[in-house]
């Protein structure tokens, strides 16, 4: 409670109770390790880690623990961190927050699976939330949604085949906050099976390299006015697979595409309401960003395509869509094309520009 204290739970050892709490306050110092096939931890309310204090959980070997409501750091300057390791080893909550007002940090590798049913990395205003999801059948599974910078400063990271999912995602959702995400190497996954959104109120950056891989219905990058979004999508292998995709919703949105990667989208919009702002960026040889649908650069905001020796392709076109609107593209570069299977109109009623230089290519059906 005010000192340090420490429980193993080991050899398929159990321990049952209502509430718990590991480090509760200031200056307290807990422990908790469940270790082993059939070692069990039983909550059946919630479990705080690093209430007020310093709280830390280590689920190994095929432990188990469940709770109702995790929360890893609770309170302002407490500090809680869980570590969930191996084939077997599981954490089953219903919400989870990693770092609620403190600053919290959770660690799944080699296989150890945490569930929830809604996430958060960083919920309050001041919080810091740190998630690593590493490792072959490491995995991170909320049946709802998931915040990456909730009110505060949040990151996730999956790597090494690690997999995450949820339903709608949001990172830097809050005016505040910021959220971060890096999906890195093969079989590395984020899988949200609704919208996606990159700067919802807040500051949103989010990074897929050497050949991971995010699917989500429509994303929004830079969603509200005052929001920023970022996403680069980097190296052979690397996919972001969207149905309709917002670069600059009604903010400022940025989409870079480089070293060979891979974009798909339904529908793709380039600055789409008034007072937004969307660069797409797409460089180096073998870089794509695939339309099944129609492309706007500029439908009712500013919006800005690049294309430096890698390849766009849509239905029709059109730069500078509606009144008010400024478009602008940019086909730069033996190798560059954008390939219109439909028309290509160069200012609908708003301003369009288009230039193509060093051996570009604009194809269109007209």
């Amino acid at each position: 409670e005010f000192g340090t204290g420490t429980l193993d739970i080991t050899n398929g050892g159990a321990v049952s109770n209502a509430m718990g709490t590991i480090g509760w306050h200031a200056g307290s110092n807990g422990a908790v390790t469940v270790d082993g096939a059939g070692s069990i931890w039983t909550n059946s309310s919630h479990l705080f880690v690093g209430d007020q204090g310093t709280g830390a959980l280590n689920i190994s070997k095929g432990g188990k623990v469940s709770n109702l409501s995790g929360i890893l750091g609770n309170l302002a300057g407490s500090i809680g961190t869980a570590t969930v390791d191996g084939a077997g080893s599981t954490w089953a909550n219903a919400a989870l927050a990693v770092g609620n007002a403190g600053f919290g940090a959770l660690t799944i590798t080699n296989g150890g699976a945490v569930t929830s049913s809604v996430g958060y990395a960083s919920y309050d205003v001041g919080s810091k939330g740190l998630v690593t999801v590493n490792g072959a059948d490491s995995t991170w599974t909320n049946t709802s949604d998931l915040f990456i910078g909730f009110q505060g400063q949040g990151s996730l990271t999956v790597s090494n085949g690690g997999a995450v999912s949820n339903a709608l995602g949001y990172v830097g959702d809050f005016a505040g906050s910021t959220g971060t995400v890096f999906v890195d190497g093969p079989g590395s996954t984020w899988s949200n099976s609704a919208d996606l959104y990159v700067g919802n109120l807040g500051a949103g950056n989010v990074t897929i390299t050497n050949g991971g891989a995010i699917s989500n219905d429509t994303a929004y990058v830079g969603n509200s006015a005052g929001s920023t979004g970022m996403v680069f999508v980097d190296g052979a292998g690397s996919t972001w697979t969207n149905a309709d995709l917002f670069v600059g919703s009604a903010g400022t949105g940025t989409l870079v595409i480089s070293h060979g990667s891979t974009v798909s989208s339904d529908t793709g919009v380039i600055g789409s309401q008034a007072g937004s702002t969307g660069t797409v960026i797409v460089d180096n040889a073998g870089s794509t960003w695939t339309n099944s649908a129609d492309l706007f650069v500029g439908d009712y905001g500013t919006g800005t395509l690049a294309i430096s020796h890698g390849a766009v392709s849509n239905g029709s076109a059109i730069i500078g869509a509606k009144v008010g609107s400024t478009g602008m593209a940019f086909v730069d570069g033996v190798g560059a094309t954008w390939t219109n299977s439909s028309s290509l109109v160069l200012g609908g009623y708003g301003a369009g520009t288009l230039a193509i230089s060093n051996g570009g290519m604009v194809t269109d059906a007209a």
